[in-house]
C-alpha cells in the first residue's frame, strides 16, 4: 500500500511538472503573437501563420493533458478508494483499542494511527492539489486567449479568415 502511495506521489508531481511546462509555452506563444502584431514592421503572413499554429499545438498538448488526467484518474480511482477503507478501518481499530484496551499497549497503534492521518491527509491534499492547478491554469489560459483576442481581434481574423467571438 505504501509503495502505491510512493507511486501515486511521483505521479503527482509529473503532472504538476507538465501542467506547469506546457503552460509556459502557451504564455511564451501568446505574447510573442503579441510582440509580432505590436511591432512597427508588417510582419508576414506566414510568420504570424506559424505563431497561430504554434498556439494551438500548444492548446492541444494541454487539452491532451486533461485527457490524460482523466485517464490516470479511472485508473487510480480503485487503488485511491482501497486505500481510503483500509486507512478508515485501521484508524477505527485504533481508536476503538485505544479508548477500551490498555493504553500502554496501543501506544505503538498511537503512533500508526498518526502517520496513517497524515497520510491520508497527504493524499486528500495532492489530489486536491493537481485539480486546483488545472482549474487555474485553465481560467489564466482562458483570460491570456479573451485579452489577445480582444486586443488583437483583426490580426486573427487576417490570420484565420474568421471573427472570433469573445465571451467575457
Amino acid at each position: 500500500i505504501y509503495s502505491n502511495l510512493v507511486t501515486f506521489s511521483i505521479m503527482t508531481e509529473y503532472i504538476r511538472l507538465k501542467q506547469h511546462c506546457i503552460l509556459i509555452d502557451i504564455r511564451k506563444s501568446l505574447y510573442q503573437m503579441v510582440s509580432r502584431s505590436k511591432s512597427g514592421k508588417k510582419s508576414k503572413f506566414e510568420i504570424k501563420w506559424f505563431l497561430w499554429n504554434k498556439f494551438m499545438r500548444y492548446n492541444l498538448r494541454y487539452s491532451s493533458l486533461y485527457e490524460e488526467m482523466a485517464d490516470y484518474n479511472r485508473f487510480w480511482s480503485s487503488y485511491i478508494t482501497f486505500i481510503f477503507v483500509f486507512y478508515l478501518l485501521l484508524m477505527a481499530y485504533i481508536v476503538y483499542g485505544f479508548l477500551f484496551g490498555d493504553s500502554s499497549i496501543f501506544t505503538f497503534y498511537v503512533l500508526l494511527f498518526l502517520l496513517n492521518a497524515t497520510l491520508l491527509g497527504s493524499i486528500i491534499f495532492i489530489c486536491g492539489a493537481v485539480v486546483h492547478r488545472h482549474v487555474q491554469q485553465s481560467q489564466q489560459l482562458v483570460s491570456l486567449v479573451s485579452r489577445f483576442e480582444v486586443n488583437h481581434s483583426k490580426y486573427i481574423r487576417n490570420i484565420l479568415k474568421v471573427k472570433l467571438v469573445t465571451y467575457l
